[in-house]
């Protein structure tokens, strides 16, 4: 969303970042890093987040989200799809049943009782 820019799009590609170095678990941490850190408004996190046991990647990490082209056309073209999607508010999350092809779309952070009662809803909703 533009009112973020440029703080939302770092934000992205630093997250992006720490999966490539750590994984799935360091992605979801980070995110919730630049969560409890960013301030309103599109003025992003004061400073990058540092994520607890990864001081010796800490620098990787900054470095790729400032300067991996790669990286940055990735949150490009979520960026994109997103605004393709409809999206207009974060967090949003999109949840897909592959079977059926059928999604949900959840607005705010949702809580593990949202999730559950999202994907159930997506199951009950199956033709037959």
């Amino acid at each position: 969303m533009p009112m973020h820019e440029p703080a939302a799009s770092y934000e992205a590609r630093w997250a992006e970042c720490a999966g490539i170095e750590r994984g799935n678990d360091a992605f979801w941490l980070a995110v919730e890093l630049i969560y409890q850190r960013t301030r309103s408004n599109g003025a992003g996190a004061a400073g990058n987040p540092q994520i607890p046991g990864f001081e010796d990647r800490q620098h990787f990490i900054d470095n790729c989200a400032a300067s991996n082209p790669s990286v940055q056309q990735e949150v490009i073209s979520q960026a994109y799809k997103a605004s393709q999607d409809g999206i207009t508010a974060t967090p949003t999350l999109v949840i897909k049943d592959k079977q059926s092809g059928r999604s949900i779309k959840l607005q705010g952070a949702p809580d593990g009782d949202v999730l559950l009662s999202a994907m159930d809803w997506l199951i009950s909703t199956r033709e037959k």
